[in-house]
């Protein structure tokens, strides 16, 4: 039996939600909907929508071409149908991450503080892949509202996420006696305040 759980979902008063493995199938998913609603209403206007019958369904969705097809696609990814969440990941570090995750199959929302810079990474990274499987979002750890904010558009595009990379940090090098308090300060808030706030929006997520 091929997988029987729904792909469309509709629910009063919210809206259609799709499901897939990635955010490309969804998307795919959301668009034939679309579509076959359009040609059931326009059918609708001019006589009466006849569907197919329940045999007829159970024929397209097991034809034996069809199953020999699906036979021959490649086995998925180890990361396959997981989100990862990368803040810092406009660094080198962050950027190794993420095109590792991307190689091995998974969609990754990559964050840090300059817009271009992670609107470029994630578009590199889709190219990578061959579909989308990357979002770039602005996101200063140090800031609640933000993290929750970029939390929330995590959420909504990709409908979660299964793991956290926090990998956001910067390091102030200076004698104890010639370290400024601001830098104290900054360097606190990023690398423990910042994974804190990151961490608890994820187990939120």
């Amino acid at each position: 039996m091929q997988d029987p759980y729904p792909r469309v979902i509709l629910i009063p008063g919210v809206g259609l939600v799709t499901a897939g493995k990635d955010a490309t199938e969804t998307e795919m998913v959301a668009t034939i909907y679309r579509h076959a609603i359009a040609i059931m209403r326009d059918a609708s206007a001019v006589g009466r929508y006849t569907s197919v019958s329940e045999r007829e369904a159970f024929g397209v969705e097991y034809w034996p071409l069809e199953l020999y097809k699906l036979s021959l696609a490649p086995s998925e990814a180890e990361l396959a149908r997981t989100v990862g969440f990368v803040t810092g990941a406009a660094g080198g570090i962050g950027r190794g991450i993420a095109e590792m995750l991307v190689d091995r199959g998974a969609s990754v929302v990559v964050t840090d503080l300059k817009r271009r810079d992670v609107e470029v990474l994630a578009d590199a990274l889709n190219r990578r892949a061959g579909r989308r499987r990357a979002l770039g979002l602005v996101m200063d750890v140090t800031d609640e509202a933000s993290v929750e904010q970029v939390f929330d558009q995590t959420a909504r595009a990709f409908g979660g996420i299964d793991f956290l990379v926090s990998n956001a940090g910067i390091a102030t090098v200076a004698a104890i006696d010639r370290l400024q308090l601001a830098d104290w300060e900054r360097s606190l808030s990023v690398n423990a305040t910042g994974h804190f706030l990151v961490a608890r929006c994820a187990v939120r997520c």
